[in-house]
């Protein structure tokens, strides 16, 4: 099966403890997870560290609700962490999250790596279905980072830049 990869980048101007601060807690994921996702933590919010298991439920297309389990694989803060799919709607999903600083900001970069099931069939799909559909999950998180994240009013707000690579 073909091994899909997105990598997207984005400045928070926030320094680097902070935004990691705010990454490291899994209760956030959901708030920089567009609502149309559904996505629901399941249990009480646990604290971050390698090895954890977070179980949520989401909807990745209408009418489609499934259960997804990940474990934190690599933590090493405030540097980076990945988390991978144990249980999902793909064959295969990493995503290493890493955090640099940039000035009195942060760069935050998402790299994932993931397969698609149903073999051939699914891959002919990706483009259309999947790739889109996680270029508009990352779209919308890097606006609700940005607002969430924002600079103290002493400060201008930027607007978000995020760069993708295919």
């Amino acid at each position: 099966m073909p091994v899909h990869r997105l990598h997207g980048a984005l400045r928070v101007e926030r320094p680097l403890e902070e935004v990691f601060a705010f990454f490291e807690r899994p209760g956030n994921l959901a708030r920089i997870t567009p609502p149309w996702m559904g996505m629901r933590m399941r249990g009480a919010e646990p604290e971050m560290g390698e090895g954890l298991e977070i179980d949520y439920t989401i909807t990745p297309f209408p009418f489609v609700r499934t259960a997804w389990r990940s474990r934190i694989a690599t933590y090493d803060p405030p540097r980076s962490f990945t988390d991978v799919q144990l249980r999902g709607p793909y064959e295969r999903w990493e995503h290493r999250h890493t955090f640099r600083p940039d000035g009195d900001a942060t760069i935050v970069e998402d790299d994932v790596t993931y397969e698609v099931p149903l073999g051939r069939f699914g891959d002919l799909f990706e483009p259309l279905l999947v790739r889109s559909r996680l270029r508009a999950i990352f779209e919308y998180r890097a606006e609700a980072i940005s607002r969430l994240l924002r600079p103290a009013p002493a400060s201008p707000a930027a607007p978000p830049a995020i760069a993708f690579d295919a």
